[in-house]
């Protein structure tokens, strides 16, 4: 592999995601039956009815309320691997590169 081109190297690992804030107090125990319990309640063909319910509404106040509850569904039984505050990155640069950016203003 050609280590000068960055774009033919491995894309980085994703960043582990952080635990939900409703199970941050649980212990192992706690947290498992509380994933059992979700998963009883909502199967996974209501969440996704849920979900093209929710991006079928225009209201502002409903929408990212619910859809913020189904990803920390998603996130507390372990469907979902994303976080939303986490992008991949644009490009990745090998370690001590320099970039340096010109800027020109046209003549009027």
């Amino acid at each position: 592999m050609n280590k000068e081109n960055v774009f033919e190297d491995d894309p980085p690992l994703p960043a582990p995601i952080p635990e939900s804030p409703l199970t941050k107090d649980l212990n192992e125990q706690e947290k498992i039956e509380f994933a059992r319990l979700l998963k009883k309640k909502m199967s996974l063909n209501q969440r996704a009815d849920a979900l093209v319910a929710l991006a079928k509404m225009t209201d502002t106040k409903r929408a990212p309320v619910g859809l913020r509850a189904i990803q920390e569904i998603n996130k507390i039984t372990g469907i979902s691997q994303d976080d939303r505050e986490e992008t991949a990155p644009m490009f990745v640069l090998p370690p001590n590169t320099k970039v340096a950016i010109m800027t020109e203003t046209p003549e009027e």
